[in-house]
Formats: structure tokens, C-alpha cells, sequence
């Protein structure tokens, strides 16, 4: 028996014959489709757009000082994908959502409640309070979606039948998300700057320390040395701020000396007879310059400040004092005819070169007494082994301090910096707005779906009832049912009265 071939031809007779099983679930289902529409929820949805970038802010030798972080952004599909799926799980976080519940002072829904009473039967243990915050934040939770475009930019949708509410939860997320993130950086910085800061007070420490233990041993040293019970250390150099003293105050000495020169040359008065020596006034200055040698004597036994030091120190004071008056009663003796004011700079003159004299003479006999202080210091081998292994632990100690210190001032530039960038690397790059249309249902796609649905089953049917049909129609069915060869056909003759209407139509 041979099988018989179907044509275009007798597929559409096919359609023709069948068209009402194809047409009734066509259009039976795409009513349906599309009025089932009108029943399914309205949802609204907000998005926005946040790009994370760089913004270099300082030059690349400073850069180059600062610690440096790894680029963020993924450099493969997979990486893209990981950085994709991390950035998802923090959106949605319960730590996110439960900071967007509070901020936005969401309200659960009733259901909500109704359940978490139900499931505080089960778990009596935990408050009610606590499941319906649970169950608020799953809620939530399936109402926001995170996407990506390229590299750096994360979408944040958020749905709800409201659109203002839709609205402000996409803009509350993208805020919560960009103040988290630019927290956490600078944290880090905080946390790295705290950690410097107490290395580098264990480093002032420790160098601080360092130079006690030097001090210390010089102290004791000298006074072992020289068993006189006193910190020597402190006199040598109380002795030799005062030579640096002195010779400022010589300086100072000859230049008003001179001053007063000039004022006498301009007045007229004779400077050769003020410049001679008057009798009565070098007592003075060797009642100074002996006083000054005491002192000397007695500061390998006694610290600067003692009594008896500052005793000798108001001796030198006094016989300066006296100069300077028996001076000006020299003056007025000699140059009664002058006026007062002159006979002073005439006597502070003859006083100044007096103390001249005195002042240098001083410088000498604190020399003197410097260098036999240290001379004692330098016979001792012992003592410069040890002075120079406790300096070289002081130098170590502030090489460690000075590095330290460069490390927390580096730290500081970094929180500057990371400060100064913190507007501009998480920035909202399209804000949500309030939707004016909802995202779903969408209706013509549910129609073109249920058309779709209905012309296959249409099809389906159509094949259906030819299968199931055993009608003899043409003479093939006829020879292939008998088994017999058809000789010949009567056509088909319409009735009279049907040709009329044919005709007369």
C-alpha cells in the first residue's frame, strides 16, 4: 500500500474544513490570557544606577608614598561574575534591608504578623517582635533585584504595587549602599592609622628611654668619678650655656660702647679722658672676675643652683651694681658742667668698657673650668665604650621613632585623601524616579503568549479530529478502503432550483 503524500493543497482544505477547531481555542485562549491580565497584581519598579571609580586627587610621586589598594574591578567573566554575586549578597543583606526597614520606617503587613503569631508557637523561645523583623526582611528581600553593567556600575531595582514606595526604596538602598561602602574604606584607614599611632608612641617610648639610660650614666659616672655626690652632667651644661651667654653678652657690651662713642663725638666731649682709667673702679671688676673663680672651684661639689652658687652669682651682680654707680659719681665730678642725661651716657660708657674687661675674663675662667670638667670625663675608657654603645641604641631608637613618624604622617595623607575622594568614587549616576507606568502585568505580551497558546492548540486540534475522522472523501479513500479500482464517477449535479439561485445571484 502505498503512503499518501500530503500537499500544501490538501493541508489547507485540511485548515478549511477544521477552522472552527482552530479558531476556538485560538481566540478562547488569548480572551483568556489577556483578561486574566486584568487579575494579576499591579507592580511598580524603580531603579538606579551607582558607578564606582577612582578619582585621582594627588600626584603620582605622593602616590607612590601612600599604600596602595587592588583594583576592584573584575578582569574576567569570572571574576565579573564572583564581584557580581558578592555585591548581590551585600545589597540583600539582612544588615542592609534591616538599616532600609528602620530608615524608611516600614510598617509589616498584617499577613506578616499573622504569621510570626503562628511560628511564636512553634519557637517560643524567641520574641514576636524579632520573627516579624525576620520575616519583614525576607519580604523585602524578594521585592529587590542587583544587576551590573560592565565593570563598575551596580543596578539596584526594587518593585512595589505603590510606585512612590517602589521609588523610595530604590533611593534609600543606593544611599545606605554608598555610605556603608565609603565607611568601610575609611575604617581601614582609621584602623591602619590607629595601629601606627601606638607604634609610634612605642617608638617615643622606647627613644625616650634610650636617652634616659645615656643620661643616666653620665650622671652616675661623674659622680663616681669625682665622688662628689652631684649631677656633674648638669653643671657642664649649665657652664656651658653660660660661656655662650657671656659672649653674647660682650657682643652686646661693645656695640653700645661704640653707640656711646658716637653720641660723645656728635655732644663735643673730650672721649680721650673718658677712655683713661680712673682710679677706684678696677676693684671692682676683680671682686667680679674672684667671685666668678669661686664659682669654678666649687662646681665640681655643687649643682648650679645651690646656695652657695647663687650666693657668689648675687656677689658678681654687686660689684657690677657698684661699678656702674662709682662710674656716674666719677662723671658728675669730672663734667658738672654737662647736663644730666649726658653725664649718664658718659658713665654707662666708662661702665660698659669696664665690663667689658670683666665679661672676657669671665669666658676664660668658665673655659677653663669646662675643660678640666671634661678632662676627667676623657680618662676613662670604660666610659666612652659605654657612652658610645648607649648612643649608638639612642640613634637606632630614633631612626626607628623618625620612621614611624614618617609612616603616621603618610596615614594621615591616605584618610585625607580617602576623605577627599569619598564623594566622587561611589556616585549615584542615575537617581530613581517614581514610575508612571507599572513594570507589570504586561498585557500585550500576555496576549501575544496566549495567541501563541491558542494557535498551537488550534493546530493541535485541527490534527486531532483529521486523525480521528474516517469519512471517504475523494477516490483515493475509496480504492484504498475496497481494495477495488474506481472505473468511473458521476459528478455531482445541483438541484434546479439551486442553479436558479446560482444563476439568477
Amino acid at each position: 500500500m502505498e503512503e499518501k503524500q500530503l500537499s500544501l493543497r490538501d493541508i489547507w482544505q485540511m485548515v478549511c474544513r477544521r477552522k472552527l477547531w482552530l479558531f476556538m481555542p485560538l481566540l478562547l485562549v488569548t480572551g483568556v490570557a489577556f483578561g486574566g491580565s486584568y487579575l494579576l497584581p499591579v507592580v511598580y519598579e524603580s531603579s538606579t544606577k551607582i558607578v564606582i571609580s577612582t578619582t585621582r586627587l594627588v600626584s603620582r610621586e605622593l602616590e607612590r608614598m601612600l599604600p596602595t589598594d587592588l583594583d576592584r574591578s573584575p578582569a574576567n567573566q569570572r571574576l565579573l561574575a564572583n564581584w557580581l554575586a558578592s555585591t548581590r549578597s551585600e545589597i540583600t543583606s539582612s544588615d542592609y534591608i534591616n538599616t532600609l526597614i528602620s530608615d524608611l520606617n516600614l510598617k509589616p503587613d498584617e499577613t506578616i504578623v499573622k504569621e510570626a503569631a503562628k511560628m511564636r508557637e512553634q519557637f517560643p523561645e524567641y520574641k514576636v517582635g524579632t520573627i516579624v523583623r525576620k520575616l519583614q526582611i525576607d519580604d523585602v528581600r524578594e521585592n529587590i533585584r542587583v544587576s551590573l553593567i560592565g565593570q563598575n556600575q551596580v543596578i539596584i531595582t526594587c518593585t512595589s504595587d505603590n510606585p512612590k514606595r517602589a521609588n523610595e526604596l530604590a533611593t534609600k538602598l543606593a544611599e545606605i549602599y554608598r555610605k556603608k561602602k565609603l565607611a568601610e574604606e575609611v575604617r581601614s584607614v582609621r584602623e591602619s592609622q590607629l595601629f601606627t599611632d601606638q607604634q609610634l608612641a612605642l617608638a617615643q617610648k622606647e627613644y625616650e628611654d634610650a636617652e634616659n639610660e645615656l643620661v643616666r650614666f653620665k650622671n652616675s659616672y661623674i659622680a663616681d668619678r669625682l665622688k662628689k655626690g652631684v649631677s656633674s652632667q648638669t653643671n657642664l651644661g649649665q657652664i656651658d650655656s653660660e660661656v655662650d651667654v657671656t659672649r653674647l653678652e660682650i657682643s652686646e657690651a661693645v656695640d653700645r660702647r661704640n653707640f656711646l662713642v658716637a653720641n660723645m663725638v656728635v655732644a663735643g666731649v673730650d672721649t680721650a679722658m673718658a677712655a683713661g682709667d680712673i682710679p677706684g673702679l678696677s676693684i671692682y671688676v676683680e671682686n667680679a672676675l674672684e667671685a666668678t673663680r669661686e664659682v669654678s672651684n666649687l662646681m665640681n661639689k655643687y649643682v648650679w643652683k645651690d646656695a652657695k652658687i647663687q650666693g657668689l652669682q648675687g656677689k658678681v651682680a654687686y660689684a657690677l651694681d657698684d661699678l656702674r654707680s662709682t662710674a656716674l659719681i666719677a662723671v658728675q665730678s669730672s663734667y658738672p658742667m654737662l647736663s644730666p642725661s649726658m653725664q649718664e651716657e658718659i658713665g654707662e660708657f666708662i661702665y660698659r668698657r669696664y665690663q667689658i674687661e670683666f665679661l672676657q675674663g669671665k669666658e676664660k675662667i668658665l673655659r677653663s673650668a669646662l675643660d678640666d670638667m671634661k678632662s676627667v670625663l676623657a680618662g676613662s675608657p670604660y666610659y666612652e665604650q659605654m657612652a658610645d654603645r648607649l648612643q649608638r641604641k639612642v640613634d637606632t631608637k630614633k631612626e626607628t621613632y623618625g620612621t614611624w613618624q614618617n609612616q603616621a604622617a603618610g596615614v594621615k595623607i591616605l584618610q585625607a585623601k580617602t576623605a577627599a575622594e569619598a564623594e566622587s568614587k561611589y556616585r549615584i549616576l542615575e537617581p530613581a524616579s517614581i514610575p508612571l507606568k507599572p513594570a507589570s502585568p504586561n498585557r500585550l505580551k500576555i496576549s501575544m503568549m496566549g495567541l501563541a497558546l491558542g494557535l498551537l492548540l488550534g493546530c493541535c486540534a485541527v490534527v486531532v479530529a483529521e486523525l480521528v475522522d474516517h469519512s471517504i472523501r475523494n477516490i483515493e479513500d475509496v480504492e484504498t478502503l475496497l481494495g477495488l479500482e474506481v472505473v468511473g464517477t458521476i459528478p455531482r449535479i445541483e438541484p434546479v432550483n439551486r442553479a436558479k439561485q446560482i444563476s439568477t445571484g
